[in-house]
């Protein structure tokens, strides 16, 4: 979704999230791109590598967030069309063991 808003949009966006979970939690279930997840404020291990300038991908993941508390992760990673989808690993995968240039096959 982020990838349809001006910037704008998305720091307003951002912002009334995190203005709700002040007074409940909330779950930001997201499917964008590295460099889009990056501009945020989630916090996964993908961002810190190669991964991070891979915006032919997706990052399929959540925020959970409750006053105050952020709680990020990944689920995977996806071709934008769903062409592959590659589970993650472990909570803290960074994804590095994926090919640069997956393909369905895998």
């Amino acid at each position: 979704m982020l990838g349809y808003l001006s910037a704008w949009s998305r720091a307003a966006f951002l912002s009334q999230l995190d203005e709700v979970a002040q007074r409940r939690p909330v779950a930001w279930a997201f499917a964008e791109t590295p460099g889009l997840v990056a501009a945020t404020s989630v916090s996964v291990p993908a961002l810190h590598g190669p991964l991070a300038k891979r915006n032919t991908v997706y990052l399929v993941g959540a925020s959970l967030r409750d006053r105050g508390r952020q709680d990020d992760g990944l689920v995977a990673l996806a071709d934008p069309y769903l062409r592959w989808v590659a589970p993650a690993r472990q909570p803290a995968d960074d994804f590095q063991w994926l090919p640069d240039e997956p393909s369905a096959a895998n």
